[in-house]
């Protein structure tokens, strides 16, 4: 009898630890004013909308392992996707810079999650003092995306790739007049070049900047925030197309 509720205890225990979590709640785009919500460079024609509890997230969020130290996650949180369905997804800290640069912004992460029912899910996100941005991949349809909508940060828009309506022009003033360079040469590949499909993933140090408009306009700490949130998206493209990791 009592190896039997010992048994039983474990069993508890092990599904109290995988439990899966739901933070996310739909409502409605009537409960927002236009004063509430921020202005985007791009507005999909159609998206919903879920408030978030951002604190007991985080508390989530603080135990997830890193995903270099190869240990199962028993974080298991749902996301909402552009339908307006739930999916759960295993979480793991998914580090993107350097660990002397992440100790200067610790409210700087970013996570990695596998889909559970969708083996073929994968969501990347991060949090900043932004909020919550995230990408949503599905081998069975296109990318969707959660990002803040209103000031807040307690409301997001989730929505679909094909629905995203570019609202502002962009020029390109980059001349791309070809230019070769002289005393360049490529040496041809050789037998003692690193292959590139032995099926080992690999992380790469990035170097980042940008313009001194772009800092400005973002200001200080904010500038680096914007700059990782941008760089964590296209991180995501990589790494689930190229298999190609990379760390500021």
């Amino acid at each position: 009898m009592k190896k039997l509720l010992f048994l039983l205890c474990c069993l508890l225990m092990t599904f109290s630890g995988y439990a899966q979590k739901n933070h996310w709640q739909k409502s409605s785009l009537e409960a927002y004013s236009p004063l509430q919500t921020l202005n985007r460079s791009t507005i999909p024609s159609k998206f919903e909308v879920f408030s978030l509890d951002l604190n007991n997230f985080k508390a989530d969020l603080s135990v997830a392992p890193k995903r270099e130290d190869f240990v199962q996650s028993n974080i298991v949180l749902e996301f909402p996707d552009a339908n307006g369905e739930f999916q759960s997804y295993t979480i793991y800290e998914a580090s993107v810079m350097h660990p002397e640069l992440q100790a200067q912004f610790p409210d700087i992460k970013s996570y990695v999650g596998i889909g559970v029912e969708n083996k073929t899910a994968m969501v990347r996100f991060s949090i900043t003092l932004f909020g919550v941005h995230a990408m949503l991949f599905a081998g069975n349809r296109e990318v969707h995306y959660i990002d803040t909508y209103t000031a807040d940060l307690n409301h997001y828009m989730v929505y679909s790739r094909k629905n995203i309506i570019q609202s502002n022009s962009f020029n390109c003033l980059v001349d791309e007049e070809v230019t070769e360079l002289e005393g360049i040469h490529f040496s041809p590949r050789n037998n003692n070049s690193i292959a590139s499909d032995t099926g080992i993933f690999r992380t790469y140090r990035l170097a980042m900047a940008c313009t001194i408009e772009y800092a400005q306009f973002h200001w200080q700490a904010a500038g680096m925030t914007a700059n990782y949130t941008r760089s964590n998206k296209k991180r995501s493209c990589f790494s689930r197309n190229e298999c190609f990791h990379d760390k500021n």
